[in-house]
């Protein structure tokens, strides 16, 4: 595990296959990134390596994806 020394953010870019976790520094500058599928396999994989990479004291963030999980407006 690498020694947390600044604030770490994991973003995630879903997709309907994949999802990509990107990790940045308190700067904003990228420390990781991992794709996996959009599975909760994929799931338990991104976060092992989150907690691996970055220790447990993440701040996590994830994109605003309702269009891909709720019906269309005016449907039905």
């Amino acid at each position: 595990m690498k020694e947390a020394t600044t604030m770490v953010v994991v973003g995630a870019d879903v997709h309907k296959r994949t999802h990509t976790f990107v990790a940045v520094d308190a700067v904003g500058k990228q420390i990781g990134q991992l794709t996996v599928p959009a599975t909760t396999k994929g799931h338990g994989k991104a976060l092992r390596w989150a907690r691996s990479e970055f220790g447990d004291d993440l701040t996590r963030a994830i994109e605003d994806c309702r269009h891909l999980s709720t019906p269309s407006a005016g449907s039905g």
